[in-house]
């Protein structure tokens, strides 16, 4: 029986990572305004943060990018991103391999010590969820702020 504490969220930030770059072009993925990080690096940074969660319930994910994002990197203002729609691609990997191991977790799991410390109080894998999906739900409104403020339509619900 799917966990339905996090199916839904999980979906959700799916459906709507992809909703904040449909449209964008090339030449905006990686363009900054006012020395914010661009759209590449917020994607790439959320396809890591996927791979680690994956990584983390077991799931053995490979990283396409981890030279640019694995570890919580920065951005690296010299570095060359991947398109937005390479980011795409990956994070739909990465999501459909995820997934079913988000829906499968038990009481067990969900209680066991989480992997690392976050700013939760709850010190679970339980909790260690949730603060991945509160990351992932921040990231997305950037993305989505980002879209906006390069003169694209607001995101989609749909």
């Amino acid at each position: 029986m799917e966990n339905n504490l996090f199916i839904p969220a999980f979906d959700l930030q799916s459906h709507l990572f992809t909703n904040t770059i449909v449209g964008v072009n090339g030449a905006n993925d990686t363009k900054r305004i006012n020395d914010t990080n661009h759209l590449s690096w917020v994607a790439g940074h959320l396809v890591s943060t996927r791979h680690l969660l994956g990584n983390v319930l077991g799931v053995q994910t490979t990283e396409k990018y981890a030279e640019l994002f694995a570890n919580r990197k920065g951005l690296d203002t010299n570095a060359s991103y991947p398109a937005l729609a390479d980011l795409q691609h990956e994070w739909n990997q990465v999501t459909a391999a995820v997934r079913p191991k988000i829906a499968a977790l038990n009481e067990e799991v969900l209680n066991s010590p989480a992997p690392f410390p976050t700013p939760v109080a709850e010190e679970s894998m339980a909790g260690f969820i949730k603060f991945i999906l509160h990351h992932e739900a921040y990231h997305i409104g950037q993305m989505s702020l980002l879209r906006r403020q390069l003169g694209y339509p607001a995101m989609s619900y749909r």
